[in-house]
This record gives C-alpha cells, sequence and structure tokens, in this order.
C-alpha cells in the first residue's frame, strides 16, 4: 500500500490552474499526508438518485454494509455534478444544486471516504439509442475530438481522443477543478480512461498523426502485423500520457488526494491490454496513481478469482494497493456479495467496490450480509 509522508510538492501548474476558470485564486501547495485507508475497505460505485428519500436510504444501506469509500458519480454524459465549472457544464436537472458537496458532508459524517468518480473519455452515450439523454455543449462542436475509425466514421458513443491536446487539458483541468473546490474530497476515480473497444476507433487525426511523425505507417493502409503491434503501442502510450499529466498536476498541488483508476484485469502481455489500451502496470510501476480499482466482473468465482490475481500481480513492490471491483446485480449470473468474497478470502487484497450501490439495493438484504460477512471475515 502507498504511503505518503509530509511532503511539500510544488511543480508549474500555475498555467493550468489559471485556465480552470472561475478558479479565482491558486490554492498554495499543501503539505499534507494521506491517511492511511483502512483495512479492507469496503467501497461502493454510486450515480446519485437526486431523490432525497432514495438518497437517504442509500446511506443507512451503506451503514448495513460497514461502508469505508463511496465512488460517487461526478462526471458523466459530458457533464459535471456540481456548480460553477467553467470547463464542463452542470447537469441541467441539477442546476441550482450542489449534490456533490452534500455528499462529501454526509460521508463524512459517517466516517466513510468519498471520490470523484469521473468518466473521462466517455462524454456521452450512442444518442441515437437514448435521445432522451442531454446532450452536452460539445456534441456536433468538437468532431476533431472524436474517436473515429480507418473510414472516418465517429465511434457510436460520444468517445473523445486521449491523443488530442485540447481533451487531455479539459480532462485534467476538471480534475484539478474538483479537488480544487472541493478541499476536503478523499479521492478522485479515473473511469473510462482507455479507447474505445478495438483499435480500428482509434484512428483520430491526432492519433495518427502522432504516430506517423515518430516513424509509424499510416495503420489504416499499412494492416501488417508490425505496423498495428507499434500503432496499438503508440495509442496505449497515449493513454498513459493522460494519467501520467493528470497525476503530476493534481499531485503537485493536492498531493492529499488519492488518485485511482478503474481498468481492465487483462494480462499484462495480452491481447486484452491492447482491446482497451490500458497500460496499467506502468501506471503503478510509475507511481502514477495511487490506488488500482480493476473491474472484475466474471461470473464464475474462479474467473474472479484469476482478474484479481492478474491485477495484484504489477501492483507487488509497487505501493499501490489494489482493491478489487465486483458486479453484483440480481437475476444476472453475477455471484451474490459473500460469494465472491468468500473466493476472494486470502489473497491479500486491501479491500474492494461494488459495482454498484444501486445493483445491490435491487436486493437490499445483501448490504447487511455484505456488513456480517466482514464482521466475521477478513480478505
Amino acid at each position: 500500500m502507498r504511503r505518503f509522508g509530509l511532503a511539500l510538492i510544488s511543480l508549474g501548474v500555475g498555467s493550468l490552474l489559471a485556465c480552470a476558470t472561475p478558479l479565482e485564486t491558486s490554492p498554495e501547495p499543501m503539505a499534507v499526508a494521506l491517511a492511511e485507508p483502512e483495512e479492507p475497505a469496503i467501497g461502493f460505485w454510486v450515480r446519485l438518485t437526486y431523490d432525497e428519500a432514495t438518497d437517504a436510504r442509500m446511506w443507512d444501506q451503506l451503514k448495513q454494509a460497514g461502508a469505508t469509500d463511496l465512488f460517487v458519480e461526478t462526471f458523466y454524459h459530458g457533464f459535471v455534478i456540481y456548480p460553477g465549472s467553467a470547463i464542463f457544464d452542470q447537469r441541467p436537472e441539477l442546476v441550482g444544486t450542489d449534490p456533490l458537496r452534500q455528499a462529501i458532508d454526509e460521508a463524512h459524517a459517517r466516517g466513510i471516504r468519498l471520490h470523484a468518480w469521473v468518466e473521462c473519455l466517455q462524454w456521452g452515450p450512442d444518442y441515437s439509442r437514448y435521445p432522451q439523454i442531454p446532450q452536452n455543449r460539445f456534441v456536433g462542436q468538437v468532431d476533431n475530438w472524436l474517436c473515429r475509425d480507418i473510414e472516418g466514421e465517429p465511434h457510436s458513443s460520444f468517445y473523445v481522443s486521449p491523443a488530442n491536446r485540447e481533451v487531455v487539458d479539459k480532462v485534467t483541468r476538471m480534475c484539478l477543478d474538483i479537488a480544487h473546490r472541493y478541499r476536503d474530497i478523499d479521492g478522485i476515480n479515473l473511469d473510462y480512461i482507455r479507447w474505445p473497444e478495438a483499435h480500428e476507433a482509434w484512428c483520430d487525426a491526432a492519433n495518427i498523426g502522432s504516430f506517423m511523425a515518430a516513424g509509424g505507417a499510416d495503420p489504416r493502409t499499412d494492416r501488417s502485423e508490425e505496423n498495428l503491434a507499434a500503432f496499438q503501442r503508440h495509442s496505449a502510450d497515449q493513454v498513459t500520457e493522460l494519467v501520467r499529466t493528470i497525476s503530476t498536476t493534481l499531485h503537485g498541488v493536492f498531493p492529499g488526494v488519492m488518485l485511482s483508476a478503474a481498468v481492465f484485469a487483462g494480462e499484462p502481455d495480452s491481447e486484452d491490454t491492447w482491446f482497451k489500451a490500458q497500460d496499467w502496470p506502468c501506471w503503478m510501476q510509475e507511481g502514477l496513481i495511487d490506488l488500482l480499482t480493476p473491474m472484475c466482473y466474471a461470473y464464475a468465482p474462479e474467473g474472479i478469482v484469476a482478474e484479481v490475481r492478474r491485477a495484484m500481480a504489477p501492483a507487488e513492490g509497487t505501493g499501490v494497493d489494489v482493491w478489487a471491483g465486483l458486479a453484483v446485480k440480481a437475476d444476472t449470473p453475477h455471484p451474490p456479495a459473500v460469494d465472491q468474497l468468500g473466493a476472494l478470502q486470502g489473497l491479500g487484497l486491501g479491500g474492494v467496490v461494488f459495482f454498484s450501490h444501486g445493483w445491490v439495493a435491487e436486493r437490499p438484504e445483501e448490504f447487511a450480509e455484505i456488513g456480517a460477512w466482514f464482521t466475521e471475515n477478513d480478505l
């Protein structure tokens, strides 16, 4: 597990702070020690309902489960849930409210750490399938930012390219903006920190241009195994550079904010890594993240264990902790929460994060079952 001593860190991030209006003043770099997480961590990803009664019931359920951490969906569909950002608009139905502030206060009053869960590169769904979802102000305005296939067609969802410097700037400034506005936030969880599915959707101008400038051939025409492997490596490096930029900037000013990433738990050198272009072993080895929350969503217990082991192996010796993401949903092949916990017992995990609170709430008695399991057992 990564431990932070008291250290004063000051990096050249003034320009980013200046761009992230309306931040009236740049915060002074702070000397902060990251609190050692309790063992084990019991976390939940959640999209708040913004219904007072429903969200109040959530806090009771989290107490039953013994929750230590809550990952609140803070940036999704190209909107933030909090007010005042000049980088991304607040979700239209939330204007006049600050659900992030309220969630932080409620969590801290209960001794629960709160992480802002941000969907970094997917800024909208497939609007042809979900026309009811509000479109953000970038739709139709930033075509040069979009991930594209070899024919030049954009991905079906509003997916932006990590190779585009304007995208990197906006996502980085958003993370900094959250930490600046909410000085007591405990962490930022990076999700969709990857390209979309297959490398045929990585052919935007910025990615291809930088690849060719580095000596590669156009992957749309040169489909040789050697060139595509080099293009895959280059594309993964663009995601790593985004993570590196966020990490350096965020930890340079707010070293006490825990930076985590939700990733797919494939073998480091397997096809699955390139399928998502997430070189997360590199992120851990370079110390870019404090915590890995791998999505270990296999249906069979042995598959979940295999995914957890894959995630834990590259973490060894890095000081980066691993909290396994577990999918728990009624009426699916996913095993009940306690069955998954039992399968993982003895592996040495630092914690688990359930996806999601809403799914567990479909079978609400499972919250008490989780709490009872941790009362009697340890990971």
